[in-house]
């Protein structure tokens, strides 16, 4: 009897690539939807070789977001997905960013809206008594610094009936309320407050889950977040009023004397400070945010992907805190390539290396958009070098509902006279490959530290930057996007980036090595997760 061969298995799947291969584009509607055209753009849109698709409101969409008549359009579209197979991911808002259920959150719920530490600063001299009404929002410290030597004293207990009185010694003094106020720009939510976030998922995805719940963790098999970001919050200052309670309880102590170092060098301890509390936001929004969407999407059978806005940033501190430790919580790590060849290339290197940290296999990339001279050339050019830099499942955006109106090319619908006779040739290509890189994992000999306490020191509040660029206007001291160019374009070694924390607590130095010919017995740095490990010869 003829044994069974695997490989055959294999050969099958790369002529005919299933289905959960196979790209997904956004797909944004725009104009007037009707049922009757979403079933043949559908249609049309699988015969071309995709295998899904998310459904992304647009600005002139009729009918309104989350309005009985767009929930109505929406299930229509999803029960023909699943007439043909096809699988639909759950964009989460109304376009972009995720965070504010398309205005519901300002107009329904403003307490859980965005908030931003502010600073209000006086410098006095001593001796002399010095009074201040606080200023608004929640006291977070109060704080005077002596201009020469550093000192700090906390004001706290000098502050009664709202008012601050206090008597300067001697010497020149600055002195600092640091207060959390709301900000709500863009309308979007606190992601530090999970409260906040747990209102959100009330106005979007528990209303989606209501109308679709049969097609949950069949049809529906992923939701998609998209964008989220600190830069909106006046100067990228994203706070939130529980932040000193919650900071104490993980590190068993009050860091209101800490608080001089999001703005001022307070000297020696400056360092240790900045990492403190930029450390401690950047976990609030992968623990209020992340983890919380990632559980009800568990919760209710499906994945969760989406990614940060500005992951190119070198210094992403004053964007998403961490673009690393973002990921800790989600299922599929992402990041989106768009508007110029390169953009994200380095940036996924990092993305893709969350995912080896975090014990995940798959890395999203949606990619294409906003690109006036995109070729059919440049849609695998583009692809490989996504590839290449660890992704494994694409994205693509996007396809238009109404074409003649979309808001930016391309549009990758197979009905577009340029890029239709290329889809389904591409999709097979993409199909392919994909399948054979999410069966595999990186096999890589050489590991980076992710210098996020370096990053972390280096950002501060008031450093005179555009938010949307990160918000500094000095170097962040690391060269370290710089080396993915240096050894996956130059050299052409793969590597993963270490994030400290996984390096503490997920690594070990193994003296046993391989028995590598040029060193008998070369030391090796294990990473020591269940399916993505690694071992690294080098270590930069």
């Amino acid at each position: 009897m003829k044994q069974h061969d695997p490989g055959e298995d294999l050969r099958e799947a790369f002529l005919n690539p299933p289905a959960s291969v196979k790209p997904r584009p956004l797909w944004f509607w725009n104009g007037t939807i009707s049922n009757d055209e979403s079933r043949r753009q559908i249609s049309a849109a699988v015969e071309a070789g995709y295998a899904g698709f998310g459904i992304v409101a647009s600005h002139d969409m009729d009918p309104a977001f989350m309005s009985p008549e767009y929930l109505d359009r929406y299930t229509t579209a999803v029960a023909a997905a699943a007439e043909h197979g096809a699988t639909v991911c759950l964009y989460d808002d109304f376009w972009f960013p995720t965070g504010s259920a398309s205005g519901e959150i300002a107009r329904e719920h403003p307490h859980a809206l965005s908030k931003r530490l502010d600073l209000h600063a006086t410098d006095v001299s001593g001796e002399t008594r010095y009074s201040k009404l606080v200023p608004p929002g929640k006291l977070m410290s109060a704080v005077a610094m002596n201009l020469a030597t550093l000192e700090r004293r906390d004001l706290r207990s000098a502050i009664n009936d709202g008012w601050l009185r206090w008597l300067v010694p001697e010497g020149r003094w600055r002195i600092m309320f640091f207060c959390c106020t709301t900000d709500g720009a863009k309308g979007l939510i606190d992601y530090l407050d999970p409260d906040a976030v747990d209102t959100f998922l009330s106005c979007t995805y528990d209303r989606y889950f209501e109308a679709l719940k049969e097609h949950f963790g069949s049809t529906i098999d992923m939701a998609f977040h998209d964008e989220t970001t600190f830069h909106w919050v006046e100067g990228g200052r994203a706070w939130t009023p529980s932040f000193n309670e919650c900071f104490a309880q993980q590190h068993g102590f009050d860091p209101a004397m800490l608080y001089p170092a999001l703005w001022f060098d307070i000297g020696d301890e400056t360092t240790r400070a900045r990492n403190l509390l930029f450390a401690y936001r950047a976990t609030l929004f992968a623990e209020s945010f992340v983890a919380k969407l990632q559980a009800w999407c568990t919760s209710h059978g499906i994945t969760l992907t989406g990614h940060v806005d500005q992951e190119e940033i070198e210094n992403p501190v004053g964007l998403c805190g961490d673009l690393m430790r973002y990921f800790e919580h989600q299922d599929i790590p992402a990041f989106d390539q768009i508007f110029f060849y390169g953009r994200s290339h380095q940036a996924a290197k990092v993305v893709s290396s969350a995912a080896t940290n975090y014990n995940r296999a798959l890395v999203m990339c949606e990619c294409y958009g906003v690109q006036e001279q995109l070729t059919d050339v440049d849609l695998y050019r583009e692809a490989i070098d996504l590839f290449v830099r660890g992704a494994n499942v694409l994205i693509p955006h996007a396809l238009w509902y109404t074409p003649a109106t979309k808001d930016f090319p391309p549009d990758l619908s197979p009905h577009d006279p340029y890029y239709g006779p290329h889809i389904a040739d591409y999709n097979a290509w993409v199909a392919r490959t994909q399948l054979l890189l999410q069966r595999g994992r990186p096999v890589v000999d050489v590991g980076v530290l992710y210098p996020i306490h370096t990053l972390q020191a280096a950002y501060r509040f008031g450093a005179g930057g555009d938010p949307y660029e990160g918000g500094l206007t000095e170097a962040s001291g690391t060269d370290y996007l710089a080396l993915v160019d240096t050894l996956v374009s130059g050299v052409r070694r793969d590597f993963s980036f270490l994030h400290p924390d996984v390096l503490n607590s997920r690594c070990a130095v193994d003296a046993r090595g391989t028995g590598d010919t040029r060193n008998e017995n070369p030391p090796l740095l294990r990473l020591n997760n269940d399916d993505q490990r690694q071992a690294y010869r080098a270590f930069i």
